[in-house]
């Protein structure tokens, strides 16, 4: 845990295998989420659980400003459980202003993402007609 908040990655990747980084509900996660960087939060992730916690560390990312962890959270979160922990419990921002209103702009961008990416999905999935040459 200390490792993954103090963002020393190379020592998280070598405690991984090592030690069980779903222990305390994925508070190794949720650590490396409350300080800016993403590279501890992309090797904890394949192991822990982003879900633990009514998705604590989705929250704690946009909380504590790592929106780019935030934006790859989003896609396996649960960030209705997120959201409603974020604004049903009073202090839970840690006295940051805009939290709630930062997490919806997130969301929404995360919503649009995946709406664009079906679509253009969509398109290429779907054969283009083709004219066969005419014969004479």
């Amino acid at each position: 845990r200390m490792a993954a908040e103090c963002q020393h990655a190379e020592i998280v990747a070598y405690l991984i295998p090592l030690s069980d980084p779903k222990a305390e509900n994925s508070l190794a996660l949720r650590w490396a989420c409350e300080k800016p960087g993403l590279r501890c939060v992309e090797l904890l992730l394949p192991h822990s659980d982003p879900k633990a916690e009514n998705s604590a560390a989705l929250r704690l990312a946009v909380t504590y400003g790592n929106y780019e962890a935030a934006k790859l959270l989003f896609g396996v979160s649960e960030p209705q459980k997120a959201f409603q922990m974020l604004t049903s419990r009073p202090g839970i921002s840690y006295g940051r202003e805009n939290v709630p209103e930062k997490f919806m702009e997130l969301w929404h961008e995360h919503k649009l993402k995946q709406r664009i990416e079906k679509a253009l999905g969509s398109a290429l999935d779907t054969p283009q007609r083709t004219t066969s040459p005419r014969k004479l």
